[in-house]
């Protein structure tokens, strides 16, 4: 999995310096207005998609270097490779090494070493077996002297750890006899015949010893791969409900098929075998009326010579040729409509009306139609047409009242008019009477006798001259 931090300026600093703590992640910044994010991610994902780089999973006892070419000519101590072109392949040697300290602290003991690509769900799981002081140099231990020759199989002799065969034998435990000509030594026998990659040991999941495959095992403990070739698993099966093989009550994944239990069916155990739903109630008790077959509980219905037949089981048939060819006749005789005159009734079969029809028999046919009146009527017809049974009540739709449609939204909005009405008359009543109640208050304070009008202007004014004197 790879991570791609876009973040503004100011927070730059410490997500780079998160960068170097998660595997696969990139930091980018952006700009004040974001216009630069999709050609950033792109950036990023470009340089993502052109870089290898290993990584592995080990205890300080275990020292792991790394050197490739990386498409150039002098290789170089590096476990990262930059700017690959798609499709191409690139080579890394790996080179590990034991701490001594560790040996002299634990002795013999047993590592698991894993090796992965960065941002791609595979690794390399890698079991070493250390050996820090051979039996050869063991002089104090004769048991382990005596044994040697068991290590390797009877057929080779032990020196410091490693098997030296005698002639004839080979292998990391001289286990491969070759003069056994039923065992081919190379590594085409741990390639299957019909593998898509014929370059690849043990399908990609196993070592080829001795043109045998040994499977590695599988980190969870949980699962399990095996085979000639390491082709079979328990994990890579269809699901169902988020659910292998839709979980261990319907079945189990053996080689990469889900192997159901009894009561179950389907690629993933997802349908029950039980067709008690497929048959249709008050019918013969034919599965899918015999018109169909029945997958997970459910008609899934077929077309024969007759015509497409459809209904939950299969009972319907509007298309089958007999249907139309009644449907005249059920009209004229049951309904008195359609374009048969009654000379041209006479010659249809018998017609017997019933408040519902449905499928009696394995030999009955449902037919529907829909009438001038666009009305459906339904009948039920067997061969040889002895018998037509018609629904007596047809299924119309009831007519659009124009009318009633027009007068109730007349109605409505004279309604809606009327309460407005009233509203605004409530309403400018209770504002007069606020208003005469305030005049009330301040007339009420007023200073001015209640006998003049301040309001008032005498009409003539009177002047008196100083210099006037009355004889």
């Amino acid at each position: 999995m790879n991570i791609i931090f876009s973040v503004p300026q100011h927070v730059y600093d410490t997500y780079r310096d998160l960068q170097g703590r998660i595997q696969g992640s990139y930091v980018g910044k952006w700009s004040n207005n974001s216009d630069n994010l999709v050609g950033m991610i792109s950036n990023q994902y470009n340089r993502i998609r052109s870089v290898v780089e290993l990584r592995h999973q080990a205890s300080q006892s275990v020292q792991v270097h790394y050197e490739s070419k990386c498409l150039k000519t002098e290789s170089k101590e590096t476990n990262k490779c930059n700017r690959l072109p798609t499709g191409s392949v690139v080579e890394f040697n790996v080179t590990i090494k034991v701490d001594k300290i560790s040996c002299d602290q634990k002795g013999n003991f047993t590592e698991i070493l894993k090796i992965y690509p960065v941002g791609i769900e595979e690794a390399l799981m890698i079991e070493l077996n250390v050996v820090c002081q051979c039996s050869c140099e063991d002089t104090q231990s004769s048991v382990k002297k005596g044994n040697a020759a068991d290590s390797c199989m009877g057929h080779g002799k032990d020196s410091c750890g490693i098997c030296e065969c005698d002639h004839g034998y080979s292998g990391l435990k001289c286990e491969c006899n070759e003069q056994n000509v039923t065992v081919t030594t190379n590594s085409k026998s741990c390639i299957q015949p019909d593998a898509q990659n014929q370059y690849e040991d043990c399908s990609g999941r196993g070592s080829c010893q001795c043109g045998v495959c040994h499977c590695y095992p599988r980190v969870s403990g949980k699962e399990h791969v095996w085979g000639k070739y390491c082709e079979c698993d328990d994990y890579s099966c269809p699901s169902a409900n988020q659910q292998m093989c839709s979980g261990p009550d319907h079945g189990e994944c053996h080689c990469g098929v889900c192997q159901c239990r009894p009561g179950w069916q389907g690629e993933s155990c997802e349908c029950a075998t039980d067709e008690s739903k497929c048959i249709q109630p008050n019918g013969d008790g034919s599965v899918c009326s015999g018109k169909g077959v029945c997958k997970c509980g459910g008609c899934q219905c077929q077309e024969e010579a007759d015509g497409l037949h459809s209904g939950a089981f299969c009972e319907v048939c509007p298309t089958c040729s007999d249907c139309f060819a009644l449907s005249d006749c059920v009209r004229c005789e049951a309904f008195q409509t359609g374009p048969l005159v009654s000379e041209q009734c006479s010659n249809c079969p018998n017609i017997t009306l019933h408040d519902k029809v449905e499928v009696a028999l394995n030999s009955d046919s449902l037919c529907a139609f829909y009438d001038e009146a666009d009305c459906k009527y339904f009948f039920v017809y067997n061969e040889p047409h002895e018998t037509v049974r018609v629904q007596r009540l047809k299924e119309c739709s009831l007519p659009i009242n124009v009318a009633a449609i027009g007068f109730g939204v007349m109605g409505g909005v004279l309604l809606v008019g009327l309460a407005a009405l009233i509203i605004w008359k409530i309403l400018t009543t209770i504002h007069d009477r606020l208003e005469y109640k305030q005049f009330e208050k301040e007339r009420a304070a007023a200073k001015w006798g209640v006998e003049e009008n301040p309001l008032y202007r005498r009409p003539y004014n009177s002047f008196v001259n100083p210099v006037f004197k009355s004889e």
